[in-house]
């Protein structure tokens, strides 16, 4: 498989991950009733809630942006994404409460134990991470909306490919030479449409992410980790409280922290699918929308005069949902169109050196052969017609010589 082939492919898992996962929140709505105690894979896990739909809502409401932030981190070239880390272990060791292997908050975060487990998190997103540098690494597809009015389409992708297939088929009727001289023409045709589908990680960070917009996307994470740890300093058993003489009421949530707590994580996620959306240069970036729109819903349902939240009343924004899915799609059908192109840029490329190892190989015994014959025929001619055919055999020399070169520019 050609290495376009893996892009476009892991792309499409990548996009597919982003559109799923939110998803999986909902599946607290398929437990009900009250069970003390559950067992996972030989595990047994204490419900301390006593109520399934909540304990699985809580887990879920962890799990699903630990994945997309995952996603994130792995995927993101900028230095900055290692800020990622404190984020990720939050979600991490609160999964880990929730699992009740810590009783307390502050045993999930101040404990030997929950050092070990911290530890041991990060040293292991550090391992893949280091183990799996080809997902950031190198040229990418890049994509833009004003890409569906390009000319290139599925059509001219079967003309190139017929064109190369008919040249492949009649090699053996032509001369090395003659089918180097086509299959050239052929590169020629597809490199300029390949350069402008791909862009580099260095023109990236250069071009789509400048400084101050990296200032502001470090600013932007440290507030999340700031608003991941506010409502545990909020007093608990508190309806009201005043802000600059404006009163935030619980909106029927217990208290005001159980408010802050749930809005606050909320915001978290929309806050950095907001930075992964705007600062990834990967045409799949537009799959970010589909949870972007959910959780954005999902934030202003806090607010909201509802007495379930995180439930049926999402279909709301079912559609936008659907409609974004339907566009990735289509984006990702325009993208396998230039992944074909530059497929077939990698074949004719890797066609052209094989043709020239085996001139370099087959020439220079022509070469030999030939002056090894004119030297033998000396004796028969006179000295002008000898330099005359040594004069041509020169000319040939540099006329291939020239080609070559300009094979390999």
């Amino acid at each position: 498989m050609k290495i376009w082939e893996k892009k476009y492919i892991k792309g499409n898992l990548i996009a597919l991950l982003i559109i799923i996962s939110p998803m999986l929140v909902y599946l607290h709505l398929l437990f009900k009733g009250k069970t003390e105690n559950f067992e996972i894979l030989g595990i047994k896990i204490h419900n301390w809630l006593n109520n399934n739909e909540i304990f699985f809502w809580m887990l879920l409401n962890d799990l699903v942006p630990l994945v997309l932030l995952l996603a994130f981190f792995f995927t993101t070239i900028n230095k900055w994404r290692y800020l990622l880390l404190v984020l990720t272990t939050a979600y991490f060791l609160s999964i880990l409460y929730t699992l009740d292997v810590f009783q307390t908050f502050a045993e999930s975060v101040l404990s030997f134990k929950a050092l070990v487990c911290i530890i041991l998190f990060v040293l292991l997103q550090l391992f893949i991470d280091l183990k799996t540098p080809n997902i950031v690494n190198g040229k990418y597809l890049d994509f833009g909306l004003l890409d569906a009015y390009n000319n290139i389409t599925s059509s001219n992708y079967r003309v190139l490919k017929r064109k190369i297939v008919t040249t492949k088929r009649n090699r053996s009727r032509d001369s090395l030479e003659v089918y180097l001289k086509k299959v050239f023409y052929l590169f020629s045709l597809l490199e300029e449409q390949a350069n402008q589908f791909i862009d580099n990680k260095n023109e990236h960070g250069k071009v789509r992410i400048k400084n101050n917009l990296n200032s502001v996307f470090i600013c932007l994470i440290n507030l999340m980790i700031f608003l991941w740890f506010m409502p545990y300093f909020l007093p608990t058993g508190v309806e009201t409280i005043e802000f600059f003489s404006y009163e935030i009421h619980s909106h029927g949530f217990v208290d005001i922290m159980t408010l802050v707590w749930f809005a606050s994580r909320k915001l978290i996620v929309v806050l950095f699918l907001s930075i992964w959306f705007i600062g990834s240069p990967y045409w799949w970036r537009y799959a970010i929308l589909s949870p972007l729109f959910l959780f954005s819903y999902q934030f202003w349902e806090t607010f909201q005069d509802s007495i379930i939240l995180d439930s049926f009343s999402n279909l709301r924004v079912l559609p936008l949902v659907l409609l974004n899915i339907v566009i990735v799609l289509m984006i990702s059908k325009l993208v396998k169109n230039k992944t074909n192109i530059l497929t077939m840029y990698e074949d004719i490329h890797e066609e052209i050196e094989t043709i020239l190892e085996e001139l370099k190989s087959d020439y220079p015994k022509e070469v030999a052969k030939t002056i090894s014959e004119l030297k033998s025929k000396k004796s028969d001619q006179t000295n002008a017609a000898y330099r005359k055919q040594l004069k041509a055999l020169e000319r040939e020399l540099s006329a291939r010589l020239d080609f070559k070169k300009g094979s390999l520019l």
